[in-house]
């Protein structure tokens, strides 16, 4: 109790000295940002659409910027805008706007999450693999979700914000990652780069290496440049894992023996790294490469 009383009596004295007081119910933000809550004209989807825009994006009224998505966006978003703004800031990539694509409750509840990115980045329907059987049933919903970012997600960013849609950028990892490989396949016109991290090749017994060679079959140009990364520790047996490393390998090269026409990728294995602690290293590099930066400035 004495403490207490000693407590009480320090902080009057502080706040009548002028100190400064903690106040734990205070959150950090960052800044240049804004959430929208956004629901499919349908009513089907429900998304939290989390935005960073560039410095001073009010002010240059003239300007459009480049636009990047990010999947599973409770985790990329903010690694990503403070990576983009240190290396903006710096002159070393160029000013884009950031969308992080995240569903309401996925941040505070990982059944929700499992779910959402099941049901979402999923290009097929299987039971097998994944979280479970339970939460499979929900998957195969790869190509409704990537109809709901052609005709909704993506001209809403549009409408609202001064972008540039020639030079949009797609980040997807994991079960993002075979999605995002889905939608170079299917809709490749949406995007212009694609940062593909540790992708999941191996749902569904490697079917998206069937998409790749009937894409390779009836097309002669794609007009991307993609980073294809994976971690040097992800060749992981079976049943547990599988050899992501060498399926990576495998599928970018059956891409890039195709020699599509305009086609351009990286392909960029991180000694040491896993499939849990890759996708920071890859971001940083893919970013740079994608954005053709190759230089380095002198510190300030």
């Amino acid at each position: 109790m004495k403490r207490l009383i000693r407590a009480a009596a320090l902080c009057s004295l502080c706040l009548l000295a002028g100190c400064s007081v903690l106040r734990f119910d205070d959150r950090y933000a960052l800044n240049d940002t804004r959430v929208i809550d956004y629901v499919t004209p349908d009513n089907v989807r429900q998304f939290k659409l989390y935005i960073s825009l560039p410095r001073n994006y009010e002010k240059r009224t003239a300007e459009r910027f480049p636009v990047i998505f990010l999947l599973d966006a409770d985790y990329s978003f903010a690694i990503t805008r403070n990576l983009l703004r240190h290396y903006t800031d710096r002159g070393q990539a160029r000013e884009s706007i950031i969308v992080g694509i995240a569903y309401p409750g996925a941040e505070d509840d990982i059944d929700i999450y499992h779910r959402t990115r099941t049901r979402d980045y999923t290009p097929s329907f299987t039971l097998e693999n994944g979280y479970g059987p339970e939460i499979q049933k929900l998957s195969g919903g790869g190509p409704a979700f990537l109809k709901v970012l052609a005709d909704d997600i993506l001209p809403e960013i549009d409408r609202r914000f001064r972008t540039d849609p020639a030079e949009r950028m797609l980040v997807g990892n994991s079960f993002g990652g075979v999605f995002a490989t889905y939608a170079l396949l299917h809709r490749s016109d949406l995007f212009r780069r694609y940062l593909i991290v540790s992708p999941s090749l191996w749902y569904d017994n490697r079917m998206i290496f069937a998409e790749a060679k009937k894409f390779i079959a009836e097309h002669r140009s794609l007009p991307v440049k993609v980073f294809w990364s994976v971690g040097g520790e992800e060749n992981q047996p079976p049943p547990e894992g599988s050899p992501m490393v060498d399926y990576l390998v495998e599928f970018a090269a059956l891409m890039k023996d195709a020699k599509l026409d305009g086609y351009e990728s990286t392909v960029m294995v991180f000694p040491d790294e896993t499939h849990n602690s890759v996708f920071p290293a890859a971001l940083s590099r893919g970013l740079r490469v994608l954005y053709d930066y190759k230089g380095e400035k002198p510190p300030h």
